[in-house]
């Protein structure tokens, strides 16, 4: 996946370096484990995004999430 962010607007803030990044496998033999690492990424993808301006980190463009999101989707359990 890629993307970008543009800097923030404000004059002392400081110019985006990089994005945090996860490398992830796409299935999992542990079905609970596929499932709580898509949680924790889910939660940090939509209801995390606003915790973010409190702490000083700008959030994810939309174009971003959904593209995280969709990639998410992926990751499965190989067993049932």
């Amino acid at each position: 996946m890629r993307g970008s962010n543009p800097d923030p607007d404000a004059t002392d803030a400081y110019p985006i370096v990089t994005y945090s990044w996860v490398l992830a496998y796409q299935q999992y033999d542990d079905p609970k484990q596929a499932q709580a690492l898509k949680d924790v990424l889910q939660w940090g993808l939509t209801q995390g995004q606003a915790m973010g301006l409190e702490l000083g980190y700008v959030p994810l463009p939309e174009a971003i999430v959904k593209k995280a999101i969709a990639a998410l989707d992926k990751i499965g359990s190989g067993k049932k």
